[in-house]
């Protein structure tokens, strides 16, 4: 950005400088020999900040810093969710995979490089699910085999949002395509599980109205699993390549997640 200012003849600013003309609007630039006094000018604008820079404004201690915050917040809120705070909008979110998956994205976004995105995820849903079970410890709930079970995936799918996170904002000109297409799917495989899980077809709308909030959370899931591609991927050609893996991987994802739900259930 230019930095523009007015400065007034005789300004106290510029006292004794041998300023003696009016800069209206003047753009501090490229020296003008037009003009005399003992400012040394320089170019304040010196065009965009380079991306490197940019993207590691946030490394070191500061990513760890935020995956611990972030992990903190979701394993909070999931906490909330699980009747402490009442709603079901509120429970849904609390209790599905995708604001945790997202979660480790983001942060991963904010990683110089792939590995430390990785690595950023992981440590985001680490501390999210130690958070969510210690919470749980002080209310009374034991800690079992399925703590074990959420853990481990959270190891798995920590690590792939981190990097497909920092993937992307490493090359965001021309991103690796599975980057972005997995959290595409990951939203559209968890969307059409909570449309078999929840049951939101014609007759069970109208039987129970309140599932209309599940609708509305599968079309905003649906929904993001088409926005991402668009945002992250330019190039037509492989947003349609992106488009092919998301369908592919979240018909599958839905399957996995069915059979998730059945391997918790078989141990609870």
């Amino acid at each position: 950005m230019t930095l523009r200012c007015r400065v007034r003849e005789g300004s106290a600013a510029f006292a004794g400088r041998g300023v003696s003309h009016l800069w209206d609007d003047e753009t501090f630039g490229a020296p003008d020999p037009g003009r005399t006094g003992s400012i040394n000018h320089q170019r304040l604008d010196r065009g965009p900040v380079p991306y490197e820079r940019a993207r590691g404004l946030v490394s070191g201690r500061g990513l760890w810093l935020v995956s611990v915050i972030v992990g903190v917040g979701l394993g909070a809120f999931s906490l909330l969710a699980d009747g402490i705070v009442g709603g079901r909008l509120v429970g849904i979110l609390g209790n599905i995979a995708s604001p945790w998956g997202l979660a480790a994205f983001f942060v991963g976004r904010l990683a110089t490089e792939p590995k430390r995105g990785s690595v950023a995820g992981a440590s985001t849903l680490v501390v999210g699910v130690a958070v969510y079970y210690l919470g749980g410890a002080l209310r009374g709930y034991t800690v079992g085999e399925v703590d074990l079970v959420w853990t481990a995936i959270a190891l798995v799918v920590g690590p792939a949002m981190g990097w497909s996170g920092a993937a992307i904002a490493s090359e965001p000109e021309r991103p690796p395509i599975l980057a972005v297409a997995a959290p595409s799917a990951m939203l559209v495989a968890e969307a059409i599980f909570l449309a078999i899980d929840r049951r939101v077809w014609h007759d069970a709308l109208l039987a129970e109205t309140y599932r209309v909030i599940d609708l509305g959370v599968i079309v905003a899931l649906l929904v993001g699993g088409v926005v991402l591609p668009v945002v992250f991927e330019r190039d037509r050609r492989r947003r349609r390549l992106v488009f092919m893996l998301v369908s592919l991987a979240g018909a599958g994802g839905s399957a996995g997640f069915v059979l998730l739900r059945e391997f918790i259930v078989s141990l609870a």
